[in-house]
């Protein structure tokens, strides 16, 4: 994956990315995804840049989870 990122401020040791990552859940030992397939974003917060997308995981993950 191609990923550029530069200072957004020289002030700060804050870098802005164009590659948004993919998160997953850790259940049983393994990485999964939503059994459903549903995701969010997570965006930094100093900039309003989506920086992730995770699995919104539900009843089904939990049951695996527990």
């Amino acid at each position: 994956m191609f990923s550029s990122a530069w200072p957004i401020d020289s002030r700060l040791n804050v870098m802005a990315t164009t590659a948004v990552q993919h998160a997953q859940m850790l259940i049983g030992g393994e990485h999964v995804d939503a059994a459903d397939g549903q995701m969010f974003d997570i965006f930094n917060p100093a900039t309003g840049e989506l920086i992730a997308k995770a699995p919104l995981g539900g009843k089904q993950e939990i049951d695996q989870a527990v």
